[in-house]
């Protein structure tokens, strides 16, 4: 396979069927059928390449990206046809986790776009307590004062699994005196005068606590305690 002719995500051709390109899968889950909860309709992932911040895959199709909501800001979708390739690359390029930082600052402009999933980084300053999910009692979600290291200030809120996740570090760190959390993949709304990014479905969204990562090491280095 020829490496050398590598088509980075923001240049390829839809029209063409001879695309090579190189990506991390940085998150991926299963939609089910409508007809029949049980079974797979199609396996969703985003992909990253070195330009945004692996696997070499030859031939696949593209299409456009009519989603309302967008997990990522292309304007295509890769699809696996029948005579794709697939193969292990062992170049670990550019952000491993493929994070694309949105600044708080432009949240509160309301320049941030609402259709397209944002990743943030922040410093817990406040944490609201858990409140039980109407309608079931197994899930609970709990909301959160984000700051950043210009000392702007946005809401947070977390939902089932991630709420649970969040609980599950607090109740085996109960010393630790700095917070700072990572939300890839999360969803802007506004309610009122507020914004609130909260966690995607169908377990899209990443969270990150207190992560050995390079990302949250720097921010706290950063942060003034």
């Amino acid at each position: 396979m020829d490496f050398n002719n590598i088509t980075m995500l923001n240049d390829v051709d839809v029209k063409s069927y001879n695309n090579i390109i190189r990506v991390r899968i940085i998150s991926w889950w299963k939609l089910p059928s409508k007809n029949n909860a049980d079974e797979t309709y199609s396996i969703e992932m985003i992909v990253v390449d070195e330009q945004g911040s692996c696997l070499i895959i030859k031939s696949p199709t593209f299409g456009p990206n009519t989603a309302t909501f967008k997990y990522v800001d292309n304007r295509h979708k890769i699809g696996f046809y029948y005579n794709t390739k697939i193969t292990q690359s062992d170049d670990l390029f550019g952000s491993f986790y493929g994070f694309s930082f949105t600044g708080f600052k432009s949240i509160l402009d309301k320049t941030a776009r609402e259709d397209v999933s944002i990743d943030v980084i922040g410093s817990v300053v406040r944490c609201f307590d858990r409140v039980k999910k109407a309608g079931d009692n197994n899930y609970y979600k709990r909301s959160m004062e984000l700051e950043d290291l210009e000392n702007h200030c946005i809401y947070v809120t977390l939902w089932d699994e991630y709420e649970k996740q969040f609980s599950d570090y607090l109740s085996k760190h109960p010393d630790v005196t700095t917070i700072v959390i990572v939300l890839q993949f999360g969803r802007l709304k506004w309610f009122g005068a507020k914004p609130y990014v909260s966690n995607a479905f169908n377990n899209v969204t990443r969270l990150f606590i207190n992560d050995d990562i390079n990302e949250i090491n720097s921010f706290k280095q950063r942060y003034p305690i």
